[in-house]
């Protein structure tokens, strides 16, 4: 692949999304193209490239393969290998070690589910409307199926008349519940129009469901393996983290905190609920990666990578740090700020 390839795909793939990417972005990511193509990682590219609306999840998996290329050391790698039906994400060979990395989204979390079949409505009827526009959809987190119909009537009018990055609030701006905004492709020619982003009008507050939310979405990606981890073989999860506080995780993985008091000290423990307790889970998953970006302004920021150990296998802690480098390694027995202090229940 040429460079100029790799400067169209990158260019493509910003297509469906919001982002006006700088021309310092459109060689950072052909740059990064150009590495994984080189690496046989090809398959990734391509669902990068074609990733529609997800392409910022797919980014994750993109950039953390560029980072694993980059740490170096790696004997071999693999996106999605076919030995595996369904497969983990990444599948890694070094030093003598099998790594299996699973790739987790948690700002999208249980509480997203119930608009999936609304968004999927929507975009089929979207392209039955012969705008040829992409278009955002933010719903509010009380809408409901039966408002489906009206919205979809009301997108189908703006679509025509609509002026470009306008926002619309559907069925008016005293009490929204959803909020529509278009524009215009720079590069390519669509025949209808094309959902390009969706989410939430509000961010919910996850305070009291995320750690049931987090013990979900770690279950569920903790399913890719049908086998344990052992002194050759290291499952991870990579978790994309921005807007999960660390306690939520620390107390889904290791159990929920709670206080000990006494008349001179007050100290704390953990309830024995985690998923670390959970022998079906604490036996495949051997570390879970939270990462958060230094950087909210653009796609290319680093990571602050964080590592939960688990505790059965904390001897495997410099076979993960030379697959990765973590700024924190979180235990059991440490607070997410990662200070030791911790006295066990009498």
């Amino acid at each position: 692949m040429l460079r100029g390839e790799a400067e169209k795909l990158a260019v493509r793939a910003f297509e469906g999304t919001r982002y006006r990417p700088s021309e310092e972005d459109i060689e950072k990511l052909s740059g990064n193209i150009l590495l994984l193509e080189q690496a046989g990682l090809g398959k990734l590219n391509k669902r990068l490239v074609e990733g529609g609306r997800k392409v910022w999840d797919t980014l994750v998996e993109h950039s953390l393969a560029v980072e694993l290329i980059l740490h170096g050391g790696i004997r071999r790698i693999a996106y999605e290998p076919e030995e595996l039906s369904p497969p983990p994400d990444f599948k890694i060979e070094k030093d003598e070690l099998t790594f299996w990395v699973q790739v987790k989204n948690l700002s999208r979390l249980e509480r997203d589910n119930r608009q999936i079949k609304n968004f999927d409505q929507i975009r089929r009827y979207a392209e039955t409307v012969p705008a040829g526009k992409f278009f955002q959809i933010l719903l509010s987190s009380d809408f409901n199926e039966n408002e489906i119909q009206g919205l979809q009537h009301f997108i189908a009018e703006k679509a025509q008349e609509g002026i470009d990055d306008q926002d619309y609030l559907y069925p008016d701006a005293t009490n929204p519940k959803g909020k529509i905004t278009f524009w215009s492709p720079e590069k390519v020619t669509l025949q209808h129009l094309t959902l390009g982003i969706s989410g939430d009008m509000e961010m919910a507050e996850l305070t009291g469901l995320a750690e049931k939310q987090i013990k979900g979405s770690l279950l569920n990606a903790a399913s890719a393996f049908n086998w344990k981890s052992d002194q050759t073989t290291i499952n991870l999860i990579v978790l994309d983290a921005d807007k999960q506080y660390d306690i939520n995780i620390c107390e889904a993985l290791y159990g929920t905190e709670f206080g000990i008091f006494s008349r001179d000290r007050h100290t704390w423990s953990r309830e024995r609920n985690g998923l670390f307790h959970d022998q079906d889970f604490s036996s495949k998953v051997t570390g879970i990666i939270a990462l958060r970006r230094k950087e909210t302004w653009t796609p290319f920021s680093e990571y602050n990578r964080i590592l939960y150990i688990n505790e059965a296998f904390q001897d495997r802690i410099d076979k993960m740090q030379g697959l990765l480098s973590f700024g924190k390694v979180v235990r059991f027995n440490m607070r997410p700020e990662g200070k030791p202090n911790f006295q066990e229940e009498p």
